[in-house]
């Protein structure tokens, strides 16, 4: 039997979040099976830390991986003693952080502890203003302290590469890109009537869908606002508006339909498992998020969908959408602009050929293999070893 001294160093995946929070974690947990799948093969098992273990989802039990709860953000010298003792029971020589930032004192510690090389992969959302003159000097130099900053940084899309390099000072030498995507949409065989049956909304409305988190970031209430402008003040009767998702402000938002009296075209549908089925039947995907990491996992949704999909024009939104071509792109927060955006989209050949065009691009730009290819591209030029023999 091999000696603890022998045996083989592992990779640390770390969550955020407690393991079944569900939304776009489906990503990270992709993430986490493909980075366990191909190390294996190279020898190097992978461990996961939750800061609090429920139901552990059936994509990581079927990939074999080391679930543990540890809280690895808690600052408290119990916790800290606690994430010592378990970087050096465990063997963790590779570290893989989600929107962990660019240079931390803890990262100090855990190479003290045995960490050799880590890694940040950064999906945070939102726009930050780019450092100048004495700042961004400093910024520059602290991220080529090499114990107190990541190795390698992978940018999730090509809007946060510019922000490793514009904003954060990141040398363009230690950052990578592996784009956002999804798992097409198969467009052969879907049901035209599935989301009007789901939800009982009239077969003589184009169906106008939001899906995400409710909250105000993801700038609900201002879908809602047009809402009221197309149906009560424009008097559009053959639109019906379907939100499915929930969150912290979904009681704010569901108060806000009933004040507009717009209960008769607005669907609270709530969290769904079957939005690959509701979305091909819906026609129009709206997105009017206050920041994203350059888009939404939504829209890319909204695109593969086929349908006539309107984002808000912030650089931080907007990264998947080509304006004309695979969607519409409507002034931010310009009540008059969306509405007439949205009404373009309910023309059924140019919203169809939009649609045919976005469809296409999720296929050729952003499907989810495209990203994991580029995820352990970035990885094996990272975690590899340089004493083979301990293998």
């Amino acid at each position: 039997m091999a000696s603890d001294q022998t045996k083989p160093d592992k990779i640390l995946l770390v969550a955020n979040w407690e393991s079944d929070v569900g939304y776009a974690w489906w990503l990270m947990e992709n993430f986490w099976v493909t980075i366990s799948l191909h190390f294996k093969q190279k020898g190097i098992q992978s461990v996961i830390v939750y800061p609090k273990v429920t139901h552990i989802p059936e994509t990581i039990q079927a990939a074999a991986i080391e679930v543990c709860e540890l809280d690895f953000n808690s600052r408290t010298l119990g916790s800290l003693l606690a994430l010592r003792r378990f970087i050096k029971q465990h063997r963790i020589a590779f570290l893989y952080l989600t929107d962990w930032p660019a240079y931390s004192l803890r990262y100090l510690l855990l190479r003290l502890w045995g960490v050799k090389k880590i890694v940040i992969h950064d999906h945070t959302p939102g726009e930050r203003t780019a450092p100048s003159g004495i700042k961004k000097i400093l910024k520059s130099l602290v991220q080529r302290l090499p114990w107190i900053t990541g190795d390698h940084f992978i940018a999730a899309t090509n809007y946060v590469l510019r922000r490793f390099t514009d904003v954060a000072c990141i040398p363009r030498a230690k950052c990578s890109v592996a784009q956002n995507g999804i798992i097409p949409i198969d467009l052969s065989n879907t049901d035209p009537d599935y989301a009007y049956q789901a939800f009982s909304i009239p077969r003589n409305r184009k169906i106008i869908v939001n899906a995400g988190r409710a909250s105000y970031y993801k700038g609900i209430d201002f879908i809602i606002e047009c809402v009221n402008e197309l149906i009560n003040n424009r008097h559009i009767d053959d639109i019906h508006f379907l939100y499915c998702g929930d969150g912290p402000e979904i009681d704010t938002f569901k108060n806000l339909v009933k004040e507009y009296h717009l209960q008769d075209h607005f669907t609270f549908g709530g969290k769904r498992s079957d939005m690959r089925n509701i979305l091909p039947s819906c026609h129009i995907g709206i997105n009017a998020s206050h920041g994203e990491v350059g888009y939404s996992l939504a829209i890319l949704e909204y695109m593969s969908a086929g349908l006539g999909v309107a984002v808000n024009n912030l650089a931080s939104t907007s990264g998947s959408i080509y304006d004309g071509v695979t969607g519409l792109l409507y002034t931010d927060l310009d009540m008059v602009d969306a509405c007439q955006t949205i009404l373009r989209l309910t023309d059924d050949d140019y919203r169809s050929e939009l649609g045919r065009h976005a469809a296409r691009a999720v296929i050729d730009r952003f499907s989810l293999n495209g990203t994991n290819e580029a995820l352990i591209a970035s990885l094996n030029s990272v975690f590899s070893y340089q004493d083979k023999e301990r293998l």
